[in-house]
């Protein structure tokens, strides 16, 4: 893949309007808000990748589940359909490695922590 198509995956992948959302929400945060969220997110796949040898129905696995789906409700709230195509996004593989913030190793766990959390 190019730098160009690289630099460009997200208008090939999400639709005009899923970019407008993208762009709606950004709008929703000042720069000082948004700049805390991060850090939330920068801390909890840190926390997360010291943690993939966690048993996926453990109550610590549980815990980071539950601070992701925090996070992502703060984040995308009123927007559900755009978090399911970012899903989307990285099961396919879209995203190029480079511009993914979530590792596939941690990707998978947090899938297993919820698979054990949905059989419950």
């Amino acid at each position: 893949m190019s730098e160009q198509e690289k630099a460009g995956w997200a208008e090939k992948f999400f639709s005009p309007e899923e970019l407008g959302q993208f762009a709606e929400i950004g709008r929703r945060f000042s720069p000082e808000e948004m700049q805390a969220y991060q850090k939330k997110w920068t801390d909890l796949l840190s926390e997360t990748r010291e943690n993939l040898d966690l048993s996926p129905d453990s109550p610590e696995a549980r815990d980071l589940l539950r601070r992701w789906q925090e996070l992502l409700a703060e984040g995308f709230a009123g927007h559900e359909g755009l978090l399911a195509r970012i899903g989307q996004a990285y099961r396919q593989g879209a995203i190029p490695q480079e511009y993914s913030v979530i590792g596939p190793e941690v990707w998978a766990f947090i899938k297993k922590v919820q698979e054990a959390a949905d059989s419950k």
